[in-house]
């Protein structure tokens, strides 16, 4: 059969108001995204209190999470350009 998902590349990123910032639904997120044969980058980031984390226009205003981001993005960049 098709799958239309295998050989994606997925970068996994969550906002929540809590502490953990979405951790607890990414690695659940993982495991499926594995198993419709996507790659899925090392490197995720999670954005804790999220209703502080954001300016007026969206923008990320802490230090911490825009690397975080700015990381994911180019390993998956990285990654697309190879296998994709």
């Amino acid at each position: 059969g098709v799958l239309p998902f295998r050989n994606k590349v997925v970068g996994m990123a969550s906002a929540s108001p809590g502490g953990l910032g979405g951790l607890r639904a990414q690695s659940h997120l993982a495991a499926l995204l594995l198993n419709l044969e996507c790659w899925v980058a090392p490197r995720s980031h999670a954005v804790s209190q999220a209703g502080e984390a954001f300016d007026a226009q969206g923008h990320l205003v802490r230090a911490q999470n825009q690397q975080g981001m700015e990381a994911l993005v180019q390993q998956v960049l990285w990654a697309a350009g190879r296998l994709g």
